[in-house]
């Protein structure tokens, strides 16, 4: 089982980024780069699995159960329909695994959760308001399956990125751009200062001019 969520993971995560990089994503501002995405790891589809194996043993022991005590092979289309009940059940919880991914750009963290076919929810919250950014993998079964959980702080509540696969790098990553945003912020915010200060000191004391451009500064 491990195996098979580490190459399913990998495969999918792969082909969204190509998918991601040459479309973008819907909402893309203008100058914001595409840093990189991810989705949850497919252990969150856990109870899909878990569903599906529980309604197939269900109907199996009820379809040999009534086989072996009539003989009736009709019994055998119960076995059949657990299956396609089993299967039904995985798939919604496909669904909202797959549709539900975190974007990363320059500028913001985008977190699209998928819930069902129709129940979807969508939060942004820029980089340069993060205050923290931690994470922790969660006891054994995160070690031994490679997710963990990261916490971005902001003044005003923390973003809670859960199940997240490859826990370190996607950290080290997420990071690295929060200190990008924040150091890029103040750079603009310093060159305005500057700029500001610039047009302050070419301006003739006392003149008309200088009351316009700095009316704003009268009303504080």
């Amino acid at each position: 089982m491990y195996l098979f969520y580490q190459i399913f993971a990998n495969n999918h995560e792969n082909a969204i980024i190509s998918s991601m990089n040459n479309h973008e994503f819907d909402g893309q501002r203008d100058g914001e780069k595409l840093l990189f995405t991810f989705r949850r790891h497919p252990i969150a589809m856990r109870k899909g699995f878990y569903g599906f194996l529980i309604i197939f043993a269900i109907s199996s022991l009820i379809g040999l159960g009534g086989f072996a005590i009539t003989n009736n092979a009709d019994f055998q289309w119960v076995i059949l329909a657990g299956v396609f009940l089993g299967l039904l059940f995985f798939f919604y919880q496909w669904i909202g695994w797959f549709f539900s991914i975190f974007i990363i750009t320059n500028d913001r963290v985008r977190q699209i959760k998928q819930k069902g076919l129709f129940n979807r929810s969508v939060i942004d919250v820029s980089l340069e308001n993060v205050q923290n950014v931690s994470y922790n993998v969660p006891g054994v079964s995160g070690s031994m399956f490679g997710y963990g959980t990261i916490v971005l702080q902001t003044q005003v509540g923390d973003l809670v990125l859960r199940m997240v696969p490859k826990t370190a790098k996607i950290y080290n990553q997420m990071s690295d751009a929060v200190h990008s945003a924040v150091k890029n912020s103040r750079k603009i915010h310093d060159d305005d200062k500057e700029n500001h200060d610039e047009i302050r000191e070419k301006l003739p004391e006392n003149s008309d001019s200088y009351d316009i451009i700095f009316d704003d500064e009268k009303d504080d």
